[in-house]
C-alpha cells in the first residue's frame, strides 16, 4: 500500500477518500438511533411553510437567519418529513464538514503531508459529533459547513497574498465572502463575528505586507461584495413576501433581547462559565507549553534555515504515511469493537473528557502570540513571521467562531472543530522534522484516544440538553413503528412507549380540525400527530429562541382559541433559573409565565389530566379537554398570582388536595408562593403526599402556612412519605396536629429533600408516625431545618426522632421531648445534626415557646443565608410567626383566632 503512495497526488486523494469514508461510517452507525423530544423543530417549521403557506417573520416568530429554515422546507417538499430521511441529509452534511477540514489543513501543511490532514480532520469532526445536543442535521451543522469553507477560502486568500498572487487573492476573498454570507444567514451572531474578524485580518495583513490603502480597500471590497449581494437578494425576497420588517425586528432587536442584551451576549458567557475555564486550565497549560515550544522551534529553524524537512518521497515520508493509515485503520477497528462491546465503549467514554474550554485556552493564547509577533514585524517593517501566517489565520478563525458560539451560553464541542484542527495539525506538523519524528507516534496515539473517546461518548451519552436525555446506543433497539414519521427510528423501550402512547391519545382524542398546543420545545408532536397549533406566534417557546413579548401575546391567543389538548415537557426549575440568570438578570421569563399560565388554564377550563409520561430524565404531561365546563381558578386557589406580594391562597381541604394533585402532575410552583389562610382539617381521609416520593415531581416554591395548622393528616403507604413526599422548596410557619403517617422512611413535614436549598423553618408536628425510619419533622433531609419541634408518638424500626437521619445541611433550634432529662434543656449531637431535648414540664411551662421566640431573628437571617438566599430580598421578607403556650401543653403559633 505504501508503494502506491509515492505520488503526492495519489496520496492526497487516497487520504481524502479514507477521511470521508471513516466519517460517514461512524454517523451511519448512529443515524437511526434514539429520538430526542427536542428534535424536529424544523420539521414543523417546514410543514407550516409547505402545507399552510405561512412565512417566518411574517406569520410566526423566528429569531434566526432564514437560510436553514428554507433549506429544510426545500428538502422535505421533495423527500417528505420522515425523520430518518432528514438524518441521512445529516450524514451528507457531516461528510462535507470532514472534507472542508481536510482541504484547509492541506492548504497549510501541504499535500505531501496529507496524512496530517487525515488525522486532523477525523479527530476534529469526531470531536464535533460528540456534542451531546447534536441531532445529525441540526442547523448548526449547516452553519459548520459554511464555516469551514469560509475558513478554507480565507486561508487560500491569505496564502495567495503571501505569494503576491493578486488574482488568487481576489478569487478566494470573493469565495470567502460568499460562504461567509451563507454562514451569516444560518446563524447571524457567529457569522457576523467571523465577518468582523475577517475585515480586521485583511487590514492587519495589508499593513504587514506594506500594501497601499487602495490595495487594502480593494481586498475588502472583494470580500464584502458577495455579502452585500447575497444579503440584498435575501432582503428583496423578504420585502416581496412581506417579511422584511419582521426579519429585521426578530433577528435584530428580538434576538438580542431574548439573550439579555448586546453586552450580555458578547461577554457574559465568560464569567458564567469561569469554573469550566478553571477546570480545563491545568491540562491546557501543559499542551500550550508544547505548542509554544514548537512555535519557537519552527521560528528558529526557519530563521536559521539549518533544518530541512524530510523528503516527502523518502523513508520518513513512508513512516508518516503509516501514521496516517494506521490511525484511520485503528479508528475503524475500534469503532467496530465499541459497537459489539458496550463495556469497552463505556470504559473509554469514562476517560477524563477534553472540553471545548481546553482547546480555547490553547488556541486563544497562541493566536495572541502570533498576533504580537506579526505586530513586532510591522513595527520593525520586516516580514519574518510568514512561517506562521496560515496558522495565525486558522487560530483567529477558531477564536471568532468559538466566541460567537459562546454567545449562546458557552462553548460547545460542535464549534470547536477549527480549534481541534489547529491543535492537532500544528503539533503533528511541528514534529515533522526528522529529529522530532519519534514523538509523532505519541501524538498519533493521543489522537486515536481522543477520537475514539469522542465516538464512544456519543454512543453512551447520545443526547443531553438542559436535563433532557436519551438512552444509549445499545438500548435503542425498538422501532417506533406506530408513529409513521418515526417508523425507521430505533429507541429504548420507554421512549418508544412515550411516543406511541402520547400520539395515540392525541390522534384519538383530538379531531383533525382541532388544535393542540405543545410547550415549550417539543413542536415535533404537531408533526407526529398531524395536528396544528392554535395560531401562536412563537412555535418554540424556549428562553433564548423566542421573545418574552411573543410568548406573552401567545397567552392571549390561547385564551381566545383554546386548544383541544395541551402537551407540556416538564423542564426542571433549575433550567428556568439558569436561563433567567443568564438572559433575564434573574427576572421571570416569558417561558416561565407561559408554563404557569398553562397549569392554571388546564385546571380552570375542564381539561382532563391524561397522564405523565416518563423516560430517562424526561417527563411530559398531557391534558385533553373532555367537556366545555367553565371552572374558575378559584377552584384551586382563593386568588393570587403566585408572587410574594400576592401569593396563591388556599384554605380548604379540597384546595390542599388539588394543590397536591397539581404538584404530582408536574407543576413545581418554582419561584412561586403559596399561602395557607386558615386551619385545614383533612378529617383523617387518605391524603396523597405533595410530591410523591415514587414520582418525578415535587414542590419547588415557598409554602407559607402563616401560623395555621393542618389537622388529622392520614397517609398510609409502603413508600416513603410525609405531607411533602419530596421537597425542593421551602415550608414556613406550619403546624401539623393529629392524624397518622404510616410508611417506609417517613417524616412529618417532609420525607426527603430534593436538593440542599430546601428548607423547613418555624414549624411543628404533633402526629403519630410508624415506619422503618420516622422523623417528626423530616427524614433524610439534605436541606435546612430551623426553629422547629416535634411531639407525638413516633415509632421507627431502625430509628425515630424529630429528625430521623443525619443528612442535613444546617440544623438550628430544633427540639424534641424526653422525660428523663435531668435539666430543662439538654443538647445531644450526632454528626452535624443538633437536636435539643427538653422535659415535658419545660415544654408545658412556656420555656420552650420562649426559646422558639428568642430564635426567630437568628433563624430568619442565618438559616435563610445558609440555604443560598442571602441575595434574594424577597425571600428574607417571609415573616416568621411568633409562638405562645398552647392549651394542649405544647407551644402553638400566636395568630388571631
Amino acid at each position: 500500500m505504501i508503494k502506491r503512495l509515492n505520488c503526492t497526488g495519489k496520496r492526497y486523494y487516497i487520504f481524502m477518500v479514507l477521511t470521508i469514508a471513516v466519517a460517514i461510517f461512524y454517523v451511519a452507525l448512529m443515524c437511526n438511533k434514539t429520538m430526542p423530544f427536542a428534535e424536529g423543530w424544523y420539521t414543523y417549521y417546514a410543514q407550516l411553510i409547505n402545507e399552510k403557506g405561512l412565512l417566518p417573520y411574517k406569520d410566526f416568530e423566528y429569531l434566526f437567519s432564514p437560510l436553514y429554515i428554507y433549506f429544510i422546507a426545500f428538502v422535505t417538499r421533495f423527500f417528505g418529513y420522515d425523520i430518518l430521511t432528514l438524518r441521512c441529509v445529516g450524514i451528507l452534511m457531516f461528510a462535507i464538514i470532514a472534507l472542508g477540514v481536510y482541504l484547509f489543513i492541506t492548504e497549510i501543511v501541504g499535500r505531501k503531508k496529507a496524512w496530517i490532514a487525515a488525522i486532523t480532520s477525523v479527530t476534529a469532526v469526531m470531536y464535533l459529533q460528540s456534542e451531546a445536543v447534536q441531532i445529525f442535521y441540526d442547523y448548526i451543522r449547516l452553519m459548520d459547513i459554511f464555516a469551514v469553507f469560509t475558513v478554507l477560502f480565507l486561508i487560500r486568500a491569505v496564502k495567495a497574498m503571501q505569494h503576491s498572487e493578486n488574482q488568487g487573492v481576489k478569487v478566494n476573498l470573493f469565495l470567502c465572502g460568499l460562504f461567509n454570507s451563507l454562514f451569516i444567514n444560518v446563524k447571524q451572531n457567529v457569522g457576523l463575528i467571523f465577518w468582523a474578524y475577517t475585515i480586521v485580518l485583511i487590514i492587519y495583513l495589508g499593513v504587514y505586507f506594506q500594501q497601499s490603502i487602495k490595495a487594502i480597500v480593494k481586498n475588502l471590497m472583494q470580500f464584502l461584495l458577495p455579502i452585500v449581494a447575497v444579503t440584498g437578494a435575501i432582503y428583496l425576497l423578504l420585502a416581496v413576501t412581506g417579511g422584511l420588517k419582521g426579519y429585521l425586528s426578530m433577528t435584530g432587536g428580538g434576538a438580542i433581547s431574548a439573550k439579555g442584551g448586546m453586552i450580555a451576549i458578547l461577554f457574559n458567557w465568560v464569567p458564567n462559565n469561569w469554573n469550566l475555564f478553571q477546570n480545563a486550565m491545568p491540562e491546557a497549560s501543559v499542551v500550550l507549553l508544547v505548542v509554544v515550544a514548537l512555535m519557537v522551534a519552527l521560528a528558529i529553524a526557519e530563521y536559521k534555515n539549518k533544518v530541512a524537512r524530510h523528503d516527502a518521497n523518502g523513508a520518513w515520508s513512508k513512516i508518516a504515511d503509516i501514521h496516517g493509515g494506521g490511525y484511520l485503520l485503528a479508528i475503524g477497528l475500534l469503532l467496530v469493537m465499541a459497537v459489539r462491546h458496550k463495556d469497552m465503549a463505556v470504559a473509554i467514554s469514562d476517560w477524563k473528557s477534553v472540553t471545548p474550554y481546553f482547546f480555547f485556552e490553547i488556541v486563544f493564547p497562541a493566536f495572541l502570540l502570533f498576533g504580537f509577533w506579526f505586530l513586532y514585524n510591522i513595527i520593525k517593517k520586516q516580514q519574518n513571521a510568514e512561517t506562521f501566517l496560515l496558522w495565525f489565520t486558522l487560530a483567529g478563525s477558531y477564536v471568532a467562531i468559538s466566541w460567537g458560539c459562546g454567545n449562546s451560553g458557552g462553548l460547545a464541542e460542535g464549534q470547536a472543530t477549527t480549534g481541534v484542527a489547529f491543535v492537532v495539525a500544528f503539533i503533528l506538523y511541528g514534529l515533522s522534522y526528522q529529529w522530532l519524528q519519534i514523538l509523532q507516534v505519541v501524538a498519533v496515539v493521543a489522537c486515536i484516544g481522543l477520537t475514539i473517546q469522542s465516538c464512544t461518548k456519543k454512543m453512551v451519552n447520545t443526547y443531553n440538553w438542559w436535563g433532557a436525555d436519551e438512552a444509549d446506543f445499545w438500548a435503542s433497539e425498538n422501532n417506533i413503528g406506530d408513529v409513521p414519521l418515526l417508523s425507521k427510528i430505533r429507541a429504548s423501550t420507554d421512549t418508544k412507549a412515550v411516543y406511541e402512547e402520547i400520539c395515540k391519545e392525541i390522534t384519538e382524542g383530538v379531531q383533525e380540525d382541532e388544535t393542540i398546543y405543545c410547550f415549550p420545545q417539543i413542536p415535533i408532536f404537531y408533526s407526529l400527530c398531524d395536528r396544528w397549533d392554535p395560531g401562536v406566534r412563537s412555535k418554540v417557546e424556549w428562553f433564548d429562541v423566542s421573545t418574552d413579548e411573543a410568548v406573552e401575546a401567545d397567552i392571549d391567543i390561547l385564551k381566545e382559541s383554546p386548544p383541544k389538548a395541551i402537551l407540556m415537557y416538564n423542564v426542571g426549575d433549575d433550567v428556568y433559573e439558569a436561563h433567567e440568570s443568564a438572559f433575564r438578570k434573574g427576572q421571570a421569563s416569558g417561558t416561565r409565565k407561559m408554563r404557569d399560565f398553562l397549569y392554571d388554564f388546564a385546571y380552570a377550563n375542564g381539561y382532563e389530566f391524561i397522564g405523565n409520561y416518563t423516560t430517562g430524565n424526561n417527563e411530559l404531561t398531557l391534558w385533553i379537554q373532555k367537556d366545555n365546563r367553565n371552572v374558575n381558578l378559584i377552584d384551586a386557589f382563593d386568588g393570587g398570582d403566585g408572587t410574594i406580594d400576592n401569593p396563591y391562597k388556599l384554605h380548604t381541604a379540597e384546595q390542599l388536595r388539588l394543590f397536591s394533585k397539581m404538584v404530582n402532575e408536574g407543576r413545581t410552583f418554582g419561584g412561586q408562593y403559596i399561602e395557607q389562610t386558615a386551619d385545614i382539617d383533612l378529617a383523617n381521609q387518605d391524603f396523597t403526599p405533595i410530591g410523591e416520593y415514587s414520582g418525578n415531581n415535587y414542590f419547588c416554591g415557598t409554602y407559607n402556612a402563616a401560623g395555621h395548622v393542618i389537622r388529622n393528616l392520614k397517609i398510609e403507604t409502603n413508600d416513603n412519605a410525609a405531607l411533602f413526599g419530596r421537597l425542593g422548596g421551602k415550608v414556613y410557619n406550619l403546624g401539623i396536629e393529629g392524624g397518622n403517617i404510616t410508611g417506609a422512611y417517613i417524616g412529618g413535614i417532609a420525607s426527603h429533600a430534593v436538593k440542599d436549598t430546601a428548607a423547613i423553618i418555624n414549624c411543628y408536628t404533633d402526629i403519630s408516625m410508624d415506619g422503618i425510619r420516622a422523623g417528626g419533622i423530616a427524614d433524610n433531609f439534605v436541606g435546612t431545618v430551623g426553629n422547629c419541634f416535634s411531639v407525638g408518638l413516633i415509632h421507627g424500626t431502625d430509628s425515630a426522632d424529630v429528625l430521623s437521619f443525619n443528612q442535613y445541611k444546617e440544623v438550628q433550634s430544633v427540639y424534641s421531648v424526653k422525660e428523663k432529662n435531668s435539666q430543662d434543656f439538654d443538647t445531644q449531637s450526632t454528626d452535624d445534626v443538633r437536636i435539643t431535648y427538653c422535659t415535658e414540664e419545660t415544654m408545658k411551662n412556656g420555656m420552650l415557646a420562649q426559646r422558639l421566640n428568642d430564635s426567630i431573628y437568628s433563624i430568619g437571617t442565618e438559616l435563610q443565608k445558609s440555604d443560598g438566599t442571602e441575595d434574594n430580598d424577597q425571600e428574607t421578607t417571609i415573616e416568621l410567626v411568633r409562638w405562645k403556650q398552647g392549651t394542649d401543653g405544647h407551644p402553638v403559633f400566636d395568630v388571631p383566632s
